[in-house]
């Protein structure tokens, strides 16, 4: 008896959870046009952001690139010059050596540079949400005066009403909608 009702129950769950899904979905078919719209509207308007950021972005790896070529460089040509002045044999085992240590410190600083970068952007992502748990907070403040009945099964939603324009300015109406959980 106890699994007839579990899957009774369960029925009418997943009809309340189609129903109300369908109920979003008929919105926004309706709404199509201009929820286009206002994702197109949005995005434009984060391009010249971006494009900024991404410029001094480059601008910045291309420095950083350029100033340890030229270490890179300069570190070779001065054990090149002082081999040279000192009137010695360049010793390619150890002009290698020397090229494979100065590549290796570049691996290394592009790795921390790129890490530390990635640690910029997660925080970044992290501070993001401040704004939900500062609402959140103020929401339980309020919240604890509100005093609920310990043993509510139900909870009615009456006389909801929505409207919205579509782009030919015709009002489209939603009245006096009613949901029960």
């Amino acid at each position: 008896m106890t699994s007839h009702m579990n899957e009774q129950y369960h029925g009418v769950a997943a009809a309340r959870h189609d129903y109300l899904s369908n109920i979003g979905t008929v919105i926004t078919l309706r709404l199509e046009a201009l929820t286009r719209n206002e994702l197109v509207r949005k995005i434009l308007s984060i391009f010249p952001v971006f494009k900024k950021h991404n410029r001094i972005n480059e601008l910045k790896w291309f420095s950083i690139s350029m100033l340890l070529a030229v270490v890179n460089f300069l570190t070779l040509f001065i054990y090149i010059r002082g081999q040279v002045v000192a009137g010695e044999v360049i010793m390619i085992g150890s002009l290698m050596a020397l090229y494979q240590y100065t590549e290796r410190f570049q691996n290394v600083f592009f790795d921390f540079a790129w890490k530390y970068d990635k640690l910029v952007r997660l925080n970044t992502d992290l501070h993001s949400t401040d704004h939900i748990f500062e609402s959140y907070n103020a929401l339980v403040k309020h919240e604890k005066n509100v005093s609920r009945p310990r043993d509510w099964e139900t909870i009615d939603i009456t006389g909801l009403n929505f409207h919205y324009d579509d782009d030919q300015h015709q009002t489209s109406p939603l009245k006096d909608v009613a949901v029960s959980l």
